[in-house]
């Protein structure tokens, strides 16, 4: 490592490795895009800006009512990412599903009880609107079990697994909650 952390730099490229992150082979088709980095500036902001070309696929994308937030069952196309310590009260769900967006309250490594009061309280709150839980896949089997066996039952519309396996989210998918 040490050796390989000697070469590597951009000051000079004839004698050093550029290290690139692994959306790398995107750069031929951004170049081809965008040529230039005025074309790269006008892009970006057109793309941040959507209402700017209102019938551009950016911009229906972003819109209410767009593919995304039939999906979702949402009014926008946005899903609010669980995080531990924030999107774990009910409260906070309420305020981003009344804002439109998809909430996930995250259950880190709440046990059985504590996931069944958070997501008791979420579904009463939410009343009918979609909702979703953020699982740790890599959570202790006890844990993680014990929530699952309480989402299966409270059936938010949608989960998250993260660090998790195909086959977790599929018993999932089974009962009917979008994974």
């Amino acid at each position: 490592p040490a050796a390989v952390a000697a070469l590597l730099g951009a000051r000079d490229p004839a004698h050093q490795l550029l290290p690139l992150g692994q959306d790398g082979f995107l750069a031929a088709r951004f170049a081809e895009r965008w040529g230039d980095v005025r074309g790269v500036v006008r892009g970006m902001t057109a793309a941040m800006r959507p209402e700017s070309e209102p019938e551009s696929e950016c911009g229906q994308a972003l819109r209410p009512g767009s593919a995304m937030s039939r999906a979702l069952g949402t009014r926008l196309p946005v899903a609010q990412g669980p995080m531990t310590r924030v999107s774990d009260q009910a409260g906070f769900a309420a305020a981003v599903a009344g804002a439109g967006a998809l909430p996930f309250l995250a259950l880190a490594l709440a046990d059985g009880a504590r996931t069944r009061a958070m997501l008791t309280e979420a579904r009463a709150v939410l009343d009918g609107r979609p909702w979703g839980v953020g699982v740790l896949g890599f959570a202790p089997e006890e844990i993680r079990n014990a929530q699952l066996e309480v989402v299966r039952q409270l059936r938010p519309t949608h989960a998250v697994i993260a660090g998790g396996r195909p086959a977790q989210a599929e018993a999932l998918e089974r009962a009917g909650i979008r994974t």
